[in-house]
């Protein structure tokens, strides 16, 4: 199971880009470390603005299931 930060979109620049990282980011993460399930968690608003598309996207590359947490959710693998 890998933990990351809920993506920014793409195109984000500036410190964004530099705090969190962007779907193709979480992509690669996943797959280098060969994960079987990404949670995304710390929803911000920039990333809720664009959250299913950028779900969609990651979903889009990643074959394993993808998980957006909720508050206080017990995730298993």
């Amino acid at each position: 199971m890998l933990v990351m930060h809920m993506p920014v979109p793409e195109n984000i620049g500036g410190v964004g880009r530099n705090l969190h990282a962007p779907p193709s980011v979480i992509v690669k993460i996943a797959a280098e470390t060969g994960t079987g399930k990404p949670v995304l968690s710390h929803f911000m608003a920039c990333s809720l603005e664009n959250r299913e598309e950028n779900l969609d996207q990651i979903r889009s590359q990643f074959s394993g299931s993808v998980v957006a947490a909720e508050d206080l959710e017990c995730v298993t693998f």
